[in-house]
């Protein structure tokens, strides 16, 4: 396989797994304080295939072992749109970016919509939302064209902050600030920084953290560490890297690679997906352990060879349960597939998902 081919099979995966779908806020439990006990049911987030306006979600609940399929377009009687991309749980409220179709929607818990968000630029042109995450009553979206949104969930209240690069990915708060991977998708080779957010007035700092080359994805421990799944070129030249950085300190880890990742335990869970020059992948399991400070090289789950683990597009967990969800894409062009897998790992259910790439399960938690 050419390096051009593998570039393009490579940006086409990243695309979608760029972010696992975002059910973890400032409170873990979707708003309302104190830890969650009880979830109702999953969301999952499907991207759909590109130009085909067949993004879709459904819902697993967890009681009866049922999967509603399309529950957005059963609720609605529409579609969602074109490269759903993201989705967050925050309070009574269900929050989906669709990119293609430039609109973020705002649900209520039965997937009826409740506002309609589409983000444009001084020149009335869409910004594409992608990345969500959320802290003291606002969500946060990055916005391709080189903007962040904010969202006041109290009245859905839109504004925006103008960054350098013109692609930001993943979000996180940390102390009252919001973290921005500045991916630039490789392009220039510009992309090799983490913006930095005031959000007591919402503005852009002077600080900026260098980082490997494209960072796409972020998340955070209890300990007051980020962590930053970057892409590099997608080719072997510059690899992938996984890097943890203290902000109290300063400093910058290389610990690993990383495809995606999801906190939880004191653990930073991930699996990488590798790309060979004659087209095939390889998937590895692992975890960061936050206490110790080691990567341990295991896989969590107990997937037999029926589950090919290297057609992963999302990892998720269950914050109460500590259960884990694993979206897995036979192709780009059919319907995927949810694994659940118990806390110990052990194989609980497979169901299939209403459209292409599931990005990611979302817990209904109270």
């Amino acid at each position: 396989m050419k390096f051009k081919d593998l570039f393009s099979k490579a940006l086409l995966c990243v695309a979608l797994m760029a972010f696992c779908v975002s059910c973890d806020d400032d409170n873990n439990n979707g708003g309302g304080g104190g830890l969650p006990t009880i979830t109702d049911g999953v969301l999952i987030l499907n991207n759909g295939l590109m130009g085909e306006n067949n993004a879709s979600i459904d819902f697993y609940n967890t009681a009866t072992g049922e999967v509603e399929s399309d529950f957005f377009y059963r609720a609605n009687q529409q579609a969602l749109g074109d490269g759903g991309q993201d989705m967050l749980v925050y309070g009574s409220n269900i929050f989906v970016t669709v990119t293609e179709s430039n609109m973020i929607y705002v649900l209520d818990r039965q997937g009826r919509i409740k506002e309609r968000i589409q983000p444009k630029n001084d020149n009335d042109e869409p910004l594409n939302p992608r990345s969500l995450t959320s802290a003291d009553g606002k969500v946060y979206v990055s916005l391709y064209g080189g903007y962040v949104g904010r969202i006041d969930t109290l009245n859905y209240a839109f504004d925006k902050v103008k960054l350098d690069g013109r692609y930001p990915e993943g979000l996180v708060v940390l102390n009252n600030k919001l973290y921005v991977a500045n991916s630039n998708y490789a392009f220039d080779g510009s992309g090799k920084n983490l913006y930095v957010i005031n959000l007591s007035d919402f503005s852009k700092v002077s600080e900026s953290i260098d980082v490997h080359l494209n960072p796409m994805s972020l998340t955070k421990d209890n300990s007051g560490n980020i962590y930053i799944i970057s892409m590099g070129n997608y080719l072997p030249d510059i690899p992938n890297q996984l890097q943890k950085y203290n902000p109290s300190t300063k400093q910058l880890e290389n610990i690993g690679q990383a495809t995606g990742m999801v906190f939880s335990n004191n653990k930073l869970y991930t699996y990488f997906i590798e790309y060979t020059l004659d087209g095939q992948t390889k998937a590895s399991f692992a975890y960061y352990d936050v206490k110790n400070k080691q990567m341990v090289n295991e896989r969590f789950v107990d997937a037999d060879n029926t589950v090919d683990l290297s057609k992963a597009s999302s990892l998720s967990i269950d914050p109460v349960s500590k259960y884990f969800y694993i979206g897995i894409s036979p192709s780009y062009t059919v319907n995927g597939n949810m694994y659940v897998f118990d806390a110990n790992g052990g194989f609980v259910k497979k169901f299939s998902t209403s459209g292409p790439n599931p990005m990611g399960a979302c817990f209904l938690t109270r």
